[in-house]
């Protein structure tokens, strides 16, 4: 493990600060996908990939949702809020799923429904702001990351060839570094758009993906342009994409199925790919989380609709083994149609991402609240569900991929407008209603504010 920046903390089992030189990553055989492109060889020390704070979507390469800050502190109250405009219907789906950054001075950044790009300092004070491309409302791709070198990396626009989806900024005046578009080849034969937020192995190399095929790896030049190193081909058919990377580069992607790709110096082929849980669907999408500290397990979040091709879905969570994604436990959770969202986006395909706390429990979002799941066994943790106190019916579905304080405090809101912060035991500490949905995910800073986005077109902070 290469050591820390003098004056920066190495977060254990968070691949934020430190790089890691060994680990367990899962094995891959190169059987199910093609490349093409060039590949890479010798591996990279690149050190820290990312700032301090919650510099990610779900804060760090494993997807955790869990924050080293302490949250025991933060009350409740709304201590600023700023006016980021309400989400427009496009494609008839009007709520953000995007989700704020934050880094370790508290500088919070937002993509804006408008393609508007934020950075806002003390008291939500606007530091600049940069016009981008309108995010493509299905998926969460338009969450930036935030690097070590003080740049930005954020994935925006609609699926439609051609249009430049991958931008390089910097950090502290906004202005465009690079841009770039998804890859068009002999293998995929039109850009579809990116549809994850990209992550930066501790190789160094930037993973992005799209969700009908195209997993791929850049290299970052020192102008801040990229060279595309590869390109591996996957089955995916759904709006919805998730990766998770582990401590070795292995990637591990799912959407209407879930695969393993290895690191990019070994040709990035795929190692074993599957529908997660044996299950058969007509449409399907996944989100996923890699348990680091526990099990080593892949905790996989799975919302359906058209189940055997009908039109009844079904929302399910269960544990894939990272080698082999064979299936250690798994359990179906009530289902129901997401309120407002029409076909594809109904059964919270995919919306509520697994997080894991720091003795493993696994928390994930559904139609009737919050779960929490042992991660060894996929039992239901006494306490859970939680059932939203100030939301019922429809309102009660926990869109909100949860983030978890260094105390244990699961923070999370609903289709009903309120955000929560719950206690490990399913206790509620307290709520705060908002104007509008809440489907975007929160960002823990480092004193333990933290900051969400609600429909009504505000970004909150809250402490």
């Amino acid at each position: 493990m290469v050591a820390c920046p003098v004056g920066s903390v190495c977060f254990e089992n968070t691949f934020i600060c430190c790089a890691y030189s060994g680990g367990t990553g899962g094995s891959s055989s190169g059987t199910s996908t093609t490349t093409h492109g060039g590949s890479s060889s010798g591996g990279v020390d690149a050190g820290p990939p990312y700032a301090q704070g919650w510099p990610k979507w779900h804060c760090d390469n494993a997807d955790q949702g869990r924050s080293q800050a302490d949250t025991s502190a933060n009350n409740g109250t709304v201590i600023w809020k700023v006016d980021i405009g309400a989400p427009a219907a496009v494609n008839g789906v009007p709520t953000y799923m995007n989700s704020p950054v934050v880094d370790e001075a508290g500088t919070v950044y937002q993509l804006g429904m408008d393609g508007t790009f934020y950075a806002f300092g003390d008291g939500g004070s606007t530091l600049w702001t940069v016009p981008l491309l309108t995010p493509n409302p299905d998926a969460h791709s338009a969450t930036p990351i935030i690097a070590a070198d003080d740049t930005l990396y954020i994935d925006t626009g609609s699926d439609t060839g051609g249009s430049p989806q991958l931008f390089h900024l910097d950090a502290t005046t906004g202005k465009i570094l690079f841009q770039a578009g998804p890859p068009v080849g002999a293998r995929i034969p039109a850009a579809d758009g990116f549809d994850l937020p990209p992550s930066i192995g501790t190789d160094g190399y930037l993973f992005d993906g799209d969700d009908h095929g195209g997993a791929v790896t850049y290299s970052v030049n020192s102008d801040g342009s990229f060279t595309l190193l590869n390109v591996a081909v996957l089955e995916f058919s759904s709006e919805r994409l998730g990766m998770a990377l582990d401590e070795q580069n292995v990637s591990y992607w799912c959407s209407d199925f879930c695969a393993s790709i290895s690191t990019p110096e070994t040709d990035f082929q795929a190692g074993w790919g599957l529908v997660p849980f044996g299950n058969t669907w007509s449409y399907a999408n996944s989100d996923l989380a890699y348990d680091l500290s526990h099990t080593g397990w892949l905790m996989v979040e799975v919302g359906t609709w058209g189940d055997g091709g009908t039109a009844v879905g079904t929302t399910e969570v269960g544990a894939l083994d990272r080698s082999n994604g064979a299936t250690h436990w798994s359990t179906t959770l009530p289902w129901g149609p997401t309120p407002g969202l029409a076909g594809r986006f109904s059964a919270d395909v995919g919306n509520s991402a697994p997080a894991i706390g720091v003795d493993g429990t696994v928390y994930v979002g559904n139609v009737n609240g919050l779960y929490a799941f042992d991660g060894g066994t996929g039992a239901i943790q006494a306490g859970f569900p939680y059932l939203p106190s100030q939301d019922t019916g429809a309102n009660a579905d926990v869109d909100s991929a949860a983030a978890i304080g260094g105390d244990g405090t699961i923070f999370f809101g609903t289709v009903g407008g309120t955000f929560y912060a719950v206690k490990p035991d399913g206790t509620e500490r307290f709520h705060y209603t908002t104007g509008g949905r809440i489907s975007s995910s929160p960002a823990i800073g480092p004193d333990g504010t933290v900051f969400f986005v609600s429909d009504d077109g505000y970004l909150y902070a809250i402490r």
